[in-house]
């Protein structure tokens, strides 16, 4: 009960404290509405900004104050703001006569004992509620345009006026700002503070200020730390409220964060780092240390400080170091490399020691920080380095010469163009000042000697061309030290060489002061192709080095020497193959000539065969036309006499009562059938008709003729022309064959006969539920070729052009497909 008594006091002081330092001396139009919308409380500032007055408007509709178009959104703000918890604006226009109004916006929210709604009414224009004097102008551009904000407003935080520096601070208009809570932009975290802050301000005597430190939310999205000092001149008639100055120290905060990151950040990663680190004044005593310092040197923090910079390195590495820096007093780094000692192990290792200035007082360095790093590994990785670096020497001059002669052979066409650079390519990688090379015959098995390709002596040697114009002559397999290298079939060498005994050419060396020489073989397939002879002054041994090199140079040589033979062998057989090719063409010209009069000579002769092929057909058909003519005109006529008068001689027999009567009356019956079988000979010697349907009209007379044996139908859903009598004819005949070979052969119990129109022609088709073709296996093996009828069947489509196709039906049955297609 005490709690709840307390809590409704603490409400009521709260509200009282609100109307008298907000409610009633702020520049802000308030005022309040009960729950039947009629005004029940307003400040002056409402009442100025409304025209109203307390004694006369007190308990009136609060739609009177506003234009009467606008009656029912001020009735539907009334009616949200009844239900609903976050606070109801509308935009509404004031009763004006005469003229538009002010428009002004009207924000509504329950007041604290919910018996009333509490509405602030802020003009959309932006007008400011505090007037400044002209003779304040200067000190109002001062402040306008600091950067600096200035801020006028109610203890719960409400602003009332704000400079427009507030735009380039954190972003917003100035206009947005009047009648809005500061909190509404606050950092949660640092609202409770500065609402507290507020609140005992508000409660000071006039002139108390306090500072606070705060986040305000930028117009962007981001968060600004803000420093801002409140001044209580809520006793100042000029002001009536809370005057806050706020600068924007969003830099400064961040500066100071990454200072004292950067500060845990150094302290760790000097004590993470596996280097020996320690700051040292000027005198050389230790400031700090790290721990993997201390450990290095096996000593503790408080006796590290009494080292001097010379404990634990040899006295050899002295003499070679430099003073550091607090030693010598020069102002510079300072880098040098020594060996310190170990304390776990007493080991000395290698270490590249820094040391750079930290910081300056009065001219001179105060501290130094000194970091050494083992570069112990390093230091014998190096060493082992030096040594590879002059064995990759070695073999780099080796690789070097033959890279050098992989080029020279590359550009040349033979060896006669490649020795020349061969000699002194020898000459100047391994150091040699004259050469010669020798080429062995293709054969080993021939006894021709050993060819000079080129012999000659390094420029700088003179007499130049002496070794050029001794001319020597081909050597036998074994003579001088060429001939011995085609016999052995390995590297030599000979020193001595004299001017007055030998071959011409080592006479000729001898006279430039050549006294050693030197000759290698150049192998394929382990045979002597050629022979490289070098010369020098200087008597030396061969190593595996140069035998190394001189055995993969001779296979090189040796290599370009099987390629370029390959290659003219190539060029020679090309050059016939192009001779050959030229004489076939020429041969493939005059065949094509013969072919192409030929060609003619035969598509004239099958014209002319296909021409009489169709004359024989039409013959035969006009000879079948008059043949079932004659038929029916003359036999069938004849027989058709005879059958009247042996009809009429029956007659007359009968009523004599002749026995032979009724063998009369026999003789008249099969007359009639004679006659029958005549005609239908005779129409199916001439079943189409010259009109253009005749086809139609023969297949369907096929059929009906055909139904009398087995069931057959003929089918065709449209009307299909055929303007020349031949080509009915053939189809016909093909469907007449058809027919007969199932009948005959198939057995068949059905036939249907189709005539349809085909993409691109006409299709005929004969299918049967018969016994169908028999496999090729079975045709081969009771030696059937196919009867007269297939044959005439493809011989009537070739001519008229058609495509005939017999296909076997699963599981019984033929089809027989005639497609003829349409002429362009």
């Amino acid at each position: 009960m005490v709690a709840a008594r307390n809590a409704v006091a603490g409400e009521a002081r709260q509200e009282a404290e609100w109307k008298q330092l907000v409610y009633e001396t702020a520049p802000l139009a308030c005022l309040n509405f009960d729950a039947r919308g009629r005004v029940v409380d307003f400040n002056q500032a409402a009442a100025r900004l409304l025209g109203a007055e307390m004694g006369r408007d007190l308990r009136r509709p609060l739609a009177d104050f506003f234009n009467p178009r606008h009656e029912r959104r001020v009735l539907k703000h009334v009616s949200e703001s009844l239900t609903a918890r976050r606070p109801v604006v509308t935009r509404i226009q004031l009763r004006n006569e005469g003229e538009e109004g002010l428009e002004i916006e009207m924000s509504t929210r329950p007041a604290a004992e919910a018996l009333c709604y509490r509405t602030r009414l802020l003009p959309i224009s932006g007008a400011q509620p505090i007037g400044w004097a002209s003779s304040d102008a200067k000190f109002r551009a001062l402040v306008e345009h600091a950067n600096e904000v200035v801020c006028v407003g109610a203890p719960d935080g409400t602003v009332f006026y704000t400079t427009p520096s507030v735009k380039h601070v954190l972003g917003y208009e100035p206009a947005s700002w009047f009648g809005r809570n500061v909190f509404e932009v606050m950092h949660p975290e640092d609202s409770e503070a500065v609402r507290a802050g507020l609140r005992d301000l508000a409660a000071a005597p006039t002139g108390s200020v306090i500072n606070v430190v705060n986040r305000i939310l930028h117009r962007d999205g981001s968060w600004r730390w803000v420093a801002a000092t409140l001044t209580n001149l809520i006793g100042e008639p000029a002001i009536g409220g809370l005057v806050c100055n706020y600068r924007d120290i969003t830099e400064a905060k961040r500066a100071e964060e990454a200072l004292r990151s950067s500060e845990q950040r150094y302290r760790l990663l000097a004590e993470s780092l596996p280097h020996l680190v320690c700051v040292r004044d000027r005198m050389g005593h230790i400031l700090y240390c790290n721990s993997h310092w201390r450990e290095y040197r096996g000593v503790s923090r408080e006796r590290a400080a009494a080292l001097e910079w010379t404990a634990g390195i040899p006295a050899e590495d002295l003499t070679e170091l430099t003073p550091p820096p607090w030693v010598t007093g020069l102002r510079e780094a300072w880098k040098g490399e020594c060996r310190i000692r170990r304390a776990s192990d007493g080991a000395y290792r290698w270490h590249i020691v820094r040391i750079v200035p930290l910081q300056e007082e009065a001219g001179s360095k105060a501290s130094w920080l000194a970091i050494a790093t083992d570069i112990h590994e390093r230091k014998e990785a190096q060493h082992e380095m030096e040594r590879l670096m002059h064995q990759i020497d070695r073999e780099r001059s080796e690789l070097a010469v033959q890279y050098a002669v992989v080029r020279v052979l590359a550009g040349a066409s033979s060896l006669a163009e490649a020795a020349p650079r061969l000699i002194d390519t020898f000459c100047s990688q391994l150091g040699w000042e004259g050469g010669a090379v020798w080429v062995a015959p293709s054969d080993d098995k021939s006894r021709e000697p050993l060819s000079l390709v080129n012999i000659r002596q390094r420029g700088e040697v003179a007499p130049g061309g002496v070794l050029h114009d001794s001319r020597p002559v081909p050597l036998k397999k074994g003579q001088s030290l060429a001939g011995r290298v085609w016999a052995e079939k390995k590297p030599l060498s000979m020193h001595g060489l004299s001017e007055h005994r030998g071959p011409k050419h080592h006479r000729a060396a001898a006279s430039l002061g050549y006294r050693c020489a030197f000759a290698f073989p150049i192998l394929r397939a382990g045979e002597v192709r050629g022979v490289v002879e070098l010369f020098r002054r200087e008597n030396f041994q061969a190593g595996k080095r140069l035998l190394d090199i001189v055995g993969a140079v001779g296979i090189q040589i040796g290599l370009f020497l099987e390629r370029t033979h390959a290659r003219s062998r190539l060029r020679q057989s090309e050059e016939a193959l192009i001779e050959m090719n030229n004489a076939l063409e020429q041969r493939v010209r005059v065949r094509t000539a013969e072919l192409h009069e030929a060609n003619r000579e035969l598509s004239s002769e099958i014209a002319e065969r296909t021409r009489l092929e169709r004359e024989i057909i039409r013959i035969s058909e006009r000879e079948k036309r008059r043949i079932g003519q004659e038929l029916h005109d003359g036999l069938c006529q004849e027989l058709a006499a005879i059958a009247f008068i042996t009809g009429a001689l029956a007659t007359r027999m009968s009523r004599t009562g002749a026995e032979e009567t009724q063998r009369v009356k026999d003789v008249s019956l099969l007359l009639n059938d004679s006659i029958s079988r005549c005609r239908d000979i005779a129409r199916g010697l001439h079943p189409v008709e010259m009109d253009a349907d005749g086809l139609m009209v023969a297949l369907d007379d096929l059929a009906v003729n055909t139904s009398q044996t087995v069931r057959c139908v003929f089918h065709c859903r449209e009307r299909i022309m055929m303007p020349e009598s031949d080509t009915a004819l053939n189809l016909y005949r093909i469907a007449q064959e058809a027919v007969n070979n199932a009948l005959k052969h198939a057995r068949a119990a059905r036939i249907t006969i189709s005539l349809e129109r085909a993409a691109g022609g006409v299709r005929l088709r004969v299918t049967d539920n018969g016994r169908g073709i028999p496999s090729p296996a079975s045709r081969k093996r009771r030696k059937m070729t196919g009867g007269m009828g297939l044959h005439i069947m493809r011989y009537r489509a070739r001519t008229m052009g058609a495509i005939l196709q017999i296909l076997d039906r699963r599981p019984r049955g033929t089809e027989i497909l005639c497609l003829l297609p349409d002429k362009q």
